[in-house]
């Protein structure tokens, strides 16, 4: 009898002790299969910003083609960003960028400057480059067809005696500086669609240090006019501003290197200066031509 009991015993313990393992491997296993299956992740929302669509110098005068939307999560989007739902890409042009802006990078309004604000001039000036006015006229600015942006060559023409008593005079014109960016015209810094400035008094030319000097001491002695550049400076160029309507940047100023005398614009100048008998001396740097005589 108590040989049975103990076989009934031992078979309890057993068969409890194979449930309690059978158990455990149950359960490891339902973990390992639960570690194993993908859990759908909601999509998070995105919103279209404004970023640069290339890299954006200091000073430049923007337009639309210099940006882009790009996608981003929606809880990253801050105030400061530019979002397509609340603003139009338009009205960024015309501004000025305050710092270099990278490629790729979001917009903030405050690096862009418009018109009319403060800062705006000192925004374009490129660093070391001073802003000047002279005063024009229509005639001396190509009939008010230049515009903010343009670049332009600067000439003085000139009268000179050769002393106060002296009736004789000497004309000329020197090409003084090229490749001036022409900042504003009058008090505008830009100029509306199908509008020119020939109403313009003054033009606000971009120059360094030096260069201001060179033109404000010419604008004493003669008259400035303007000569309008072209955008390309070869067919080359032309051609990838044609096909990209992208236009490499355009250097500083640098001084002229040529200059007419008025004897050399006509040939009447020179035959009525110098009837038959006499003659006429003509000096140009530190060379004299003899003109006429017996």
């Amino acid at each position: 009898m108590a040989k049975r009991i103990i076989l009934i015993l031992i078979a309890l313990m057993l068969s409890g002790g194979t449930a309690y393992v059978a158990n455990n491997w149950l359960k490891a296993n339902k973990r390992t299969v639960q570690s194993g299956q993908t859990i759908a992740v909601k999509p998070q929302a995105e919103l279209q910003i404004l970023t640069a669509k290339k890299d954006i110098p200091i000073g430049k005068f923007v337009n639309e083609n210099d940006f882009a939307w790009q996608s981003w999560p929606e809880n990253f989007v801050s105030d400061h960003h530019l979002t397509k739902e609340k603003f139009k890409i338009e009205e960024l042009n015309g501004r000025v960028s305050r710092t270099g802006i990278p490629a790729g990078e979001p917009i903030n309004i405050k690096k862009l400057v418009s018109p009319g604000e403060r800062g705006f001039l000192a925004a374009v000036l490129k660093p070391g480059h001073r802003a000047l006015s002279v005063n024009i006229s229509s005639e001396t600015s190509v009939s008010g067809l230049v515009y903010p942006g343009d670049r332009v060559d600067m000439i003085s023409s000139m009268t000179i005696k050769n002393d106060e008593d002296s009736k004789d005079k000497r004309r000329v014109s020197e090409t003084i500086l090229t490749n001036v960016r022409v900042l504003a015209l009058g008090t505008s810094l830009e100029t509306e669609s199908g509008k020119t400035n020939a109403g313009a008094k003054t033009v606000t030319v971009e120059l360094t240090p030096s260069q201001v000097e060179i033109v404000s001491v010419s604008a004493i002695w003669g008259k400035i006019s303007l000569a309008l550049r072209p955008l390309a400076k070869d067919e080359e160029e032309l051609q990838i501003l044609i096909e990209t309507g992208d236009i490499a940047e355009d250097g500083s100023p640098s001084k002229g290197d040529s200059y007419t005398w008025d004897y050399e614009a006509t040939e009447a100048l020179v035959k009525s200066a110098s009837p038959a008998g006499n003659t006429l001396v003509i000096s140009r740097g530190n060379s004299s031509v003899i003109i006429g005589g017996n």
